[in-house]
């Protein structure tokens, strides 16, 4: 959420997954994170090698699908 309308960017909205009433709860407690923060994220993720395709090969392509063009 910290990355929502910034740098050209949409607004996100996280949808976490949970298996308790308390995981719920957690999940929906809202944080703030500085500008520290953000750059120690950012260095973090620059670190990371980006391998393979989005999705595998075969996956269908709903951007054609009659459910779209309708």
């Amino acid at each position: 959420m910290a990355q929502s309308k910034k740098n050209g960017n949409p607004e996100f909205i996280p949808i976490p997954g949970a298996t308790t009433a308390a995981r719920v709860e957690e999940n929906g407690v809202s944080i703030e994170l500085t500008n520290d923060d953000m750059k120690e994220l950012g260095a973090i993720i620059e670190r990371c090698t980006v391998a393979g395709a989005r999705y595998p090969a075969g996956h269908p392509d709903f951007g054609d699908s009659p459910q779209r063009q309708a």
